[in-house]
């Protein structure tokens, strides 16, 4: 029986505005059924060659990798029709009709003048010929760039990558007016999550008082600690501050001071827009995605997965200092990143979801046997060179900067967290020392805040990294249909190890358009 591809793409018509969904497949073609939804669809068969793109959980599942994303193409056949006055069923998803479509001579010329591509989603499926379309799979969840005709005008080459790539805009985007000063003019505003050590902006004297922003004119929860050359001024709650005084208003996020410290910094409980302060991993990464950077619909967030993540709570903090925006991929990397085998994606089905990559437990949802389903497994190399690591030193709650000046007056725990840039953990698994005598040492930078809660995350570390995880690609002759990043499967090789089957994790997906088998990149 044929497997067939199914094209799903969504484009921007722009004499209309609105947004059409075009339904196309790989020879011969295919029709949904009378029953299906939707009903006696027919995807006509323009698509020449389906996905190549590689779509990656991190960078080959390390668990300091950030996430990966990769560029591929989906050719269309835009051959001449001779007969020509070809139809097209395409889906208005803004009007929520159906609309027909005559198409020219050369049937896919539509999509290079009567509408915009680049940004818009691709989604592909597999379904067998005469199959209820109910039984497709999704293969991949894409987003398209600029579509390309060849020089022959025969075949449309359309660039697709990673939905994660979706994620490269600018996190912050609110800017200091002139009214705010020269220096700040033009500059994003600084912005805080979390619990987090913060250098101030400083925003001028207004009413005989020295302002202080920390968090772009927005709430937050509080200001335990305002330090001058690490000494810590008086907290007032009401009145005026005097000198070596100050005094914070949780609902502007706005501090003020009787006078101007020269080496300002505080420690800051951040953001708290709509009343709530979110601190713990899944949650932030979550109000980043859906509320600060408004990229992602909250009914496109896996709220399950950030549950769940944060089960096991992990504070962190993450300041922003005046005139950074970091992007929002760098910025849910780092968060995520700040746990041990923490990761985010883009589902095949188009969710963001959180998580920590566990090691693979029964059952598999699939089984590979070298020789039947797959030629065998081929080692891949990774960034570690495969050694374990004996000692991991776990850095958190960092400073913006150390002081140049301390003065006498500040206690001597203060000195001493103005002088380190970093709070460290650190511990050596003494068994892989001795049976490694290469095993390396790693350092990992982290947002996370609590020393308890950073002790208890550099023990998962060193857990993890002690291991001998191998990775290896696996070709899928089955087309591995319904197969994501995360899915576990277990595979039979007479590879040491794997004689009597072996669970693994996908955290890779290889695409091949020329011979639509993909390869999977599995963990142990």
């Amino acid at each position: 029986m044929t497997t067939i591809h199914l094209i799903e793409l969504d484009a921007f018509h722009l004499a209309s505005g609105h947004t059409h969904r075009w339904f196309l497949a790989t020879k011969p073609g295919y029709r949904s059924g009378p029953s299906d939804t939707p009903a006696s669809l027919p995807w006509l068969p323009l698509v020449g060659k389906p996905s190549d793109v590689s779509l990656f959980i991190a960078s080959l599942g390390e668990t300091m990798g950030a996430t990966k994303v990769s560029f591929g193409s989906v050719e269309l056949d835009n051959t001449r029709d001779a007969q020509g006055q070809r139809l097209a069923r395409v889906y208005d998803v803004t009007a929520d009709a159906w609309i027909t479509v005559t198409l020219p001579a050369r049937p896919l010329n539509p999509l290079l003048t009567d509408y915009a591509l680049a940004g818009w989603p691709l989604v592909e499926k597999v379904v067998e010929e005469g199959a209820p379309y109910s039984t497709a799979q999704v293969v991949t969840s894409v987003t398209m760039e600029m579509p390309n005709p060849d020089s022959k005008r025969s075949t449309i080459s359309l660039s697709v990558r990673g939905r994660e790539a979706d994620f490269d805009d600018p996190l912050l985007t609110e800017k200091y007016g002139t009214s705010d000063g020269e220096s700040l003019a033009d500059r994003t505003k600084e912005r805080v999550f979390g619990h987090a050590f913060q250098e101030p902006t400083y925003l001028g004297i207004i009413g005989g008082l020295h302002h202080w922003s920390h968090n772009g004119g927005h709430p937050i929860e509080d200001v335990p600690v305002f330090w001058d050359r690490a000494f810590r001024l008086t907290k007032r709650t009401t009145g005026t501050p005097a000198a070596g005084e100050y005094k914070p208003d949780p609902a502007t996020g706005i501090t003020v001071t009787g006078s101007r410290p020269p080496e300002p910094m505080c420690e800051v409980m951040g953001d708290k827009i709509g009343g709530v302060w979110r601190r713990y991993v899944g949650e932030l990464a979550q109000h980043l995605a859906v509320t600060v950077a408004g990229k992602v619909p909250l009914a496109r967030m896996d709220t399950a997965s950030v549950a769940a993540l944060d089960a096991v709570p992990r504070e962190v903090g993450y300041a922003i200092p005046t005139g950074s925006s970091p992007t929002l991929r760098e910025s849910l990397d780092k968060v995520l990143g700040s746990l041990a085998r923490g990761y985010w994606i883009v589902t095949a089905d188009g969710m963001l979801t959180v998580g920590r990559l566990l090691a693979p437990t029964a059952p598999p949802v699939r089984v590979y046997r070298r020789g039947i389903s797959t030629p065998g497994l081929t080692p891949r190399s990774t960034d570690s060179r495969g050694l374990p690591a004996k000692t991991v030193t776990l850095r958190y709650a960092g400073l913006p900067k150390i002081a140049q000046t301390i003065v006498s007056d500040a206690t001597e725990a203060d000195t001493q967290l103005h002088k380190a840039l970093w709070r460290e953990v650190t511990s050596t698994d003494a068994a892989t020392a001795v049976a490694y005598p290469g095993a390396r040492t790693q350092t990992v930078e982290t947002l996370l805040w609590d020393r308890t809660q950073a002790t208890a995350e550099q023990a998962e570390f060193l857990s993890e990294l002690k291991q001998v995880r191998r990775v290896y690609d696996l070709v899928a002759q089955d087309g591995a249909p319904g197969i994501d990043r995360r899915a576990v499967v277990q595979v039979f090789d007479d590879l040491a190890g794997y004689e009597a089957g072996r669970l693994v994790t996908v955290i890779g997906r290889i695409n091949n358009a020329r011979s639509k088998i993909p390869t999977l990149v599995v963990r142990e």
